[in-house]
């Protein structure tokens, strides 16, 4: 399987016509349209040229990333960005897992506060609290 990188249906199809991989992830574009792959990707009715996605811009992600020492140094590799954006996607996947729609405009520290404080740490709050002793979180 191969993941990472992976923008365009020629990239995609040439890694798998080419047996670089049997199987190919696209799960952070996919985090944010989740029906991106028939959209885009495997829609005939769009021009291979324009069959791409583009990497989300994470609002304040360079200022997280800053703050956390960010810059990797030159021959090592640079994980804190890599958190980053994993950690929104995370979030955009449990917005779509909790009905809501993904969020391309959600700002990191938001999103922290947000999903890890409130629902992950704190459960949903008081009325998370009350829905799960209900049976209906």
């Amino acid at each position: 399987m191969l993941t990472g990188g992976l923008h365009d249906r020629a990239l995609i199809a040439a890694s798998i016509r080419n047996r670089a991989a049997d199987l190919v992830g696209i799960a952070r574009p996919a985090a944010l349209v989740p029906d991106m792959p028939s959209r885009v990707l495997l829609n005939r009715d769009v021009e291979a040229s324009k069959a791409r996605v583009t990497p989300a811009v994470i609002p304040r992600g360079d200022l997280v990333k800053a703050v956390l020492g960010g810059k990797a140094k030159p021959g090592t590799v640079n994980l804190v960005g890599a958190s980053v954006s994993t950690f929104w996607h995370e979030w955009q996947m449990a917005r779509i897992g909790r009905g809501e729609e993904p969020d391309p405009k959600l700002d990191w520290v938001s999103g922290a506060l947000t999903n890890t404080l409130w629902y992950d740490i704190l459960g949903g709050g008081p009325r998370g609290w009350f829905m799960r002793w209900m049976g209906e979180w």
